[in-house]
């Protein structure tokens, strides 16, 4: 769960009200952990709107611009293949000069 808020600010003649947007998530593994199956939900309670005013010598307004920003998206992922096999270990050069210097002596 995350939260993202904008507080009340002034940019030049703009004047912006706060706004926020909450988004959730949430994932369950399924198929002994093999898949996965993921909800997510953007902007959960459709407050993310942004109000402005603007004032200047010639004239004056109030604006409200709502776009759609309640998303949801579901996914599922699967581990093909099998999961028995063993991953080769890694050596880095470091390992290979201290195989150098201990064969060395």
């Amino acid at each position: 769960m995350s939260t993202y808020y904008i507080s009340p600010q002034v940019v030049g003649i703009v004047r912006w009200k706060p706004f926020y947007r909450t988004n959730v998530s949430l994932q369950k593994s399924i198929f002994s952990k093999r898949g996965e199956v993921r909800l997510n939900v953007t902007d959960m309670f459709n407050t993310m709107d942004y109000r402005y005013s603007f004032f200047s010598n010639l004239q004056s307004g109030i604006i409200n611009r709502k776009a759609e920003s309640r998303f949801f998206q579901l996914t599922f992922n699967y581990k093909f293949g099998n999961s028995n096999i063993k991953v080769k270990e890694k050596k880095s050069g470091i390992d290979k000069e201290k195989n150098r210097i201990n064969n060395s002596n």
